[in-house]
């Protein structure tokens, strides 16, 4: 999902951090620093230590109206809480953190730009929550609300990622038509960038709308410049490596009938998706090669693989 947060947790010296603050702790605004970086260092590797030093950090800031990481700290929270599947009390911490936003507004210190990026990182966050869960239409709120704020600041990047969004959302909704539209202005507006990670996100929408249309030949050229991208750029999200390489298989499958390669992308997809971690992603894999089981009455095979999809969990990403 989009509206990541920009910090790298894997390179971030949490022993160094925690040793500062046991000998020589710092006050005010480092001491907030340094709580909110070990907060994002432990974010992937001990989330009881991030949650302890959000609330560590929330706790620091509030007498100094630090009110845009107060905002953070209980988004983080709230991504914390979901990951132990305690959904109540993630929405509870999103509205905290909603609430933190708003008291910004008290302050001169922070800039209406500021206000309106830290209220378009809360609703993309919200947005990507209710979609991990299945509640599109909540979602869908959520990522308009956001897409205003960025076509008010003129935030292109941004807005490529919200129509992208958008349209995913109608597509898990089965209505192509309304996706077709935003993944036409995706494409569009990436192509006025001239971003090539933009663009090639372009085209594997697109190609999921060629295969909805069952325009095989124009599905297959789009998914092969995103192909092209992603496995050309080893740094970028594994994930996008998966939907591309699953989009590839049914378009073999479905539009040339051609089940062997359509079985060697779809175990490729798999074999990705098992080593990063990506359920979601890893469903679509199986159930393709479900339908290739059946397609060569391998009824048993096909039967146990479709089980198998049906019991990946999807995870938190944003």
């Amino acid at each position: 999902m989009a509206f990541a947060q920009n910090f790298d947790h894997r390179n971030r010296q949490v022993d160094s951090l925690e040793q500062v603050l046991a000998t020589n702790p710092p006050t005010g605004d480092g001491v907030i620093l340094i709580y909110r970086n070990l907060m994002y260092g432990y974010s992937q590797i001990n989330i009881e230590k991030s949650m302890y030093y959000a609330h560590k950090c929330i706790e620091a800031a509030i007498p100094y109206d630090g009110w845009m990481v107060v905002s953070i700290c209980n988004r983080s929270l709230a991504v914390s809480h979901y990951r132990f599947s305690q959904y109540d009390s993630a929405m509870v911490y999103f509205d905290k953190a909603l609430e933190a936003a708003e008291r910004m507004r008290d302050f001169e210190k922070y800039t209406e730009l500021m206000i309106d990026n830290e209220f378009s990182s809360l609703y993309g966050s919200i947005g990507n929550f209710y979609n991990i869960q299945g509640k599109y239409h909540e979602a869908m709120e959520y990522y308009n609300k956001a897409l205003k704020l960025f076509e008010k600041n003129d935030i292109k990047h941004n807005q490529v990622i919200a129509f992208s969004n958008i349209g995913e959302m109608y597509k898990s909704m089965n209505n192509y038509e309304r996706a077709e539209i935003y993944f036409i202005k995706m494409d569009s507006l990436a192509h006025v960038m001239d971003i090539p990670y933009h663009i090639a996100l372009a085209k594997e929408a697109m190609s999921s709308i060629f295969l909805y249309h069952k325009d095989y030949d124009q599905a297959l050229k789009n998914a092969e410049i995103a192909y092209d991208y992603y496995f050309a750029h080893p740094e970028e999200e594994g994930e996008k490596k998966v939907v591309i390489l699953n989009i590839l298989s049914e378009i073999y499958l479905e539009g040339y009938a051609d089940d062997r390669r359509a079985e060697e992308y779809a175990r490729e997809a798999l074999q990705i998706a098992d080593e990063l971690n990506i359920p979601r992603e890893k469903a679509v894999s199986l159930r393709i090669l479900s339908e290739i089981y059946l397609k060569r009455g391998q009824w048993r095979a096909a039967e146990q693989t479709a089980l198998e999809a049906r019991v990946c969990k999807p995870h938190f990403s944003f």
